[in-house]
Parts: C-alpha cells; sequence; structure tokens
C-alpha cells in the first residue's frame, strides 16, 4: 500500500524540481493552462486532452523517474558484483 503512495510523492517532487529547473517551461505550462481552463476554476480530467504542452511535461517527467530509478538499480546491480 506504501509503494504506491511513495511513486506518487516521488512523482510529484519530481515534476515539480523539473518546473523550478525550467522557468520558460513553468510559464508556457501556466500560460496554456490559462488559455484552456481560464482564471475562474481549477483544471479537471477533461481538460487534459486540450493540454499538449501539459501532457508533454507528464511524460518527460515520467521518463527521467523511470531512467533515474533504472541508473539507481543498474548502480547497486554493479556496486554489489564488484564489491
Amino acid at each position: 500500500m506504501d509503494a504506491g503512495a511513495e511513486t506518487s510523492a516521488s512523482y510529484l517532487q519530481n515534476f515539480v524540481i523539473s518546473l523550478l529547473q525550467s522557468p520558460e517551461s513553468q510559464h508556457k505550462a501556466q500560460k496554456e493552462i490559462d488559455s484552456v481552463v481560464g482564471g475562474d476554476r481549477f483544471p479537471v480530467l477533461t481538460d487534459f486532452e486540450r493540454l499538449p504542452y501539459i501532457k508533454a511535461l507528464v511524460k518527460e517527467v515520467s521518463l527521467i523517474l523511470m531512467n533515474v530509478r533504472l541508473l539507481q538499480y543498474v548502480c547497486v546491480s554493479y556496486s554489489s558484483a564488484f564489491a
């Protein structure tokens, strides 16, 4: 049960860190959200199809997170094999 929560927390943390490291991406994402959703409500799941840049950001962070976890596994396996 905790593994799912940890994965979600890790993803959200990496998503926020990615946006903090790239202010231009953050501004572009905010502009897209404002143009689709407006300023009077929060985005909902049905808005996601009309937010291609946000969709790309979500996929990119997923790929980064997956590669980092794979790299951690390879490093641990390598150090265990040659320790």
